[in-house]
């Protein structure tokens, strides 16, 4: 009895043994496996981040500035009333959650600062640093999950606004871009005018004698 009872006890060890064993190698492969999306396309594992491109590309806003942004982004111009404001833009990518949005708008602020109060912006939850865009004094606030640029230009008012991704994406795109900004109006190709071959107008008026 005893005897039976011990192989009892063994051949019970042993299946359970096998049973552990089995989820185990099951585990560890559903872990390595790719992720699959549900149109059944492969996908990156999460543990592949994106990263900005290094091939950059020059925006130039009509309002007069332009900057660098990688050509993994793309720039969408949104609708903005011309009485209160010159731009509106944001910059998005299909792979990476986020996203920067800039706006430039007409103020009557006499700091950048004043806008986190004007706005309702607990500026406690940032952290608050001087900052230069362009030649434009400005203030950055950050925190975990945004990045709030502020600039004032006179009566202008530059707002960049950054909800940060995990992998730091959209910190480095806005790194590139901010560094990059710069004043300049887009540039227009001058009419050409009728000249002579002296290099004159080419326009004789009544009363101009030629000397031969």
């Amino acid at each position: 009895m005893e005897v039976s009872r011990k192989k009892f006890l063994i051949f019970t060890g042993l299946i359970i043994g096998l049973l552990l064993a089995v989820a185990l190698i099951f585990f560890w492969k559903a872990k390595s496996a790719k992720v699959v999306s549900p149109v059944g396309q492969e996908v990156e594992s999460p543990g592949q981040a994106v990263l900005p491109s290094k091939n950059y590309l020059v925006y130039q806003d009509a309002a007069g500035f332009s900057f660098e942004y990688p050509d993994n982004v793309t720039i969408s111009e949104k609708d903005i009333d011309e009485t209160v404001g010159y731009a509106k833009l944001e910059l998005n990518s299909a792979d990476v959650v986020g996203g920067i949005k800039i706006a430039v708008v007409d103020s009557k602020l006499s700091k950048a600062a004043d806008w986190f109060e004007n706005n309702n912006v607990e500026i406690a939850d940032f952290k608050i640093n001087k900052k230069e865009l362009a030649d434009l004094e400005a203030v950055e606030g950050r925190n975990d999950k945004k990045i709030l640029l502020i600039a004032l230009d006179k009566k202008v008012l530059f707002v960049f606004e950054v909800d940060l991704d995990k992998d730091g994406f959209w910190q480095k795109v806005y790194d590139q871009l901010s560094a990059t900004f710069q004043f300049a109006l887009p540039e227009k190709e001058s009419p050409p005018a009728a000249a002579g071959s002296d290099g004159s107008s080419g326009i004789i008026f009544e009363g101009e004698e030629i000397i031969e």
